[in-house]
């Protein structure tokens, strides 16, 4: 498994908890799958999310910029 399958898996997590919501709910699954790995399909960050968790949900999804964001946390 490759650490930016993690970091997003990590940014998801972040956001259900942020949220209380189910990420993707209204969306089938191949669909999320095939919308995730184009990178089209990501999930709003909430305007009510303190800045500290919007930079690192935004380092998630970008690749080494998640293992930089990891790093410091």
């Amino acid at each position: 498994m490759s650490f930016n399958i993690l970091a997003f898996s990590f940014g998801v997590v972040l956001w259900e908890l942020l949220t209380g919501q189910v990420p993707y709910r209204d969306v089938e699954a191949l669909a999320v799958a095939y919308g995730v790995a184009m990178n089209s399909l990501t999930l709003p960050i909430p305007s009510t999310c303190p800045d500290f968790f919007k930079d690192l949900m935004k380092g998630m999804k970008q690749g080494e910029g998640a293992y930089k964001c990891l790093k410091t946390w």
